[in-house]
């Protein structure tokens, strides 16, 4: 690998992980999840609401798919391949269902699980990825970019629930979190290294950071939208 280029994955991973811990220090759903402010009742809304979000996230690596069109180019072959693993990892260990225990694990029986429908916010995240990367959207390499930020983020996203609620609770020992705890550095560069490759210096780093930075911001907004739902519903 060309070093100029293992250098600016380290420069993009490093920023985004501090990027990442401060969009959670920010946050009102992440802040009250450390101060104890969250219920359980609450938290048990915004993770199965969670689920039905994650149990379509595939979907968003088959659009990015889609719209790779040929190739016959090195880098689209490369994107193609990170993101086929991840869709392929995903189902083959079954990670939905190690999920859907864990929401047992905490008090979510199977009806009450199958019964729950996505909500405005869960929807308008869903449908988000499609309104900015699809068909006339922005292009194949901005969307392996915002797709990229999940490689870092939901790991130190996890840990965070894990540190600040999860063992406090008595659900430090979770399959699905312990699982997805640590920091994927390999796989977000794995998932960067073409968007790089292919660009300009310091023009295509930036580029980059900004569309992770702002895949960030989303994910973390739709939490925060996901307690405010849950408050306006009285969960408790």
């Amino acid at each position: 690998m060309d070093v100029s280029l293992r250098t600016q994955e380290d420069v993009v991973a490093d920023e985004i992980v501090e990027y990442s811990h401060q969009a959670l220090q920010k946050s009102r759903f992440f802040s009250a999840l450390a101060a104890d402010q969250i219920s359980m009742g609450q938290f048990m809304y915004v993770l199965g609401q969670y689920r039905l979000l994650r149990d379509r996230f595939h979907t968003w690596f088959g659009l990015c798919i889609f719209k790779s069109g040929s190739c016959d180019d090195d880098n689209v072959r490369a994107a193609v391949l990170a993101l086929a693993d991840h869709v392929a990892i995903e189902m083959r260990d079954g990670h939905d269902r190690l999920f859907r225990q864990f929401l047992a694990d905490i008090g979510l029986s199977e009806p009450e699980m199958r019964s729950m429908e996505r909500s405005e916010a869960t929807r308008r995240y869903d449908a988000s990825f499609r309104e900015r990367f699809g068909f006339d959207g922005e292009s194949f390499f901005d969307a392996v970019s915002a797709l990229s930020a999940r490689e870092i983020f939901h790991s130190i996203r996890n840990e965070y629930v894990l540190t600040h609620f999860l063992k406090s609770r008595g659900f430090g020992d979770s399959e699905w979190w312990t699982l997805h705890v640590d920091l994927e550095l390999d796989h977000f560069k794995a998932a960067v290294q073409p968007v790089l490759r292919r660009g300009d210096g310091e023009a295509a780093v930036a580029a980059l950071v900004s569309i992770v930075k702002r895949e960030i911001d989303r994910h973390v907004q739709y939490w925060d939208e996901l307690l405010e739902e849950a408050e306006a519903l009285g969960a408790c």
